[in-house]
């Protein structure tokens, strides 16, 4: 690990494994383990101090008991209590919603921690889709808000029925 004290920047190397609390925690059990968001990634991490942004650039994963995301790159912002707001992700972004049965593929995805809203979006005339309700819908922009559950997509939509135990 590097830690430049003049501009408070912060580098780790690689295995990097770290247990956090997610802003909106709420504690369900006695079990705090299973409880925390667990973030690894093959490293590097690194810290920016003056943006308040961590860069992972290499295959990363971050999962809890509600939610979990892989991407071959993730870049997450903090806000002025070193929470997290808003996350990028790029390559290969898979998405699950657990409790609430949604999943998502993209090539490219924006999340707003504060607003639980997901964007997901073409790149190089590759396809997100999202799969929800039995179905999944394609599209160039896909937005779902958490919240309301609430489903944008387009400007054209393809969607396909999901049929169960079916191979892809």
């Amino acid at each position: 690990a590097t830690f430049d004290t003049k501009n408070k920047n912060v580098l780790l190397e690689k295995n990097i494994v770290s247990f956090f609390e997610l802003a909106d925690f709420k504690k369900n059990s006695s079990n705090d383990k299973e409880e925390l968001t667990k973030l690894t990634s093959v490293g590097p991490l690194i810290y920016n101090n003056s943006q308040k942004s961590v860069k992972l650039p290499h295959a990363t994963t971050i999962k809890n008991l509600d939610f979990f995301l892989s991407a071959d790159q993730i870049e997450f912002f903090l806000n002025e209590d070193n929470k997290i707001t808003l996350l990028n992700a790029e390559g290969n972004v898979i998405v699950k919603l657990i409790k609430k049965n949604v999943s998502a593929w993209c090539p490219k995805a924006t999340i707003d921690f504060t607003e639980k809203t997901y964007l997901f979006v073409e790149k190089d005339n590759i396809t997100p889709y999202i799969e929800m309700n039995g179905y999944r819908q394609t599209a160039a922009h896909i937005t779902y808000n958490e919240t309301t559950e609430i489903l944008k997509a387009g400007p054209e939509v393809k969607s396909v029925k999901i049929i169960p135990e079916a191979k892809e």
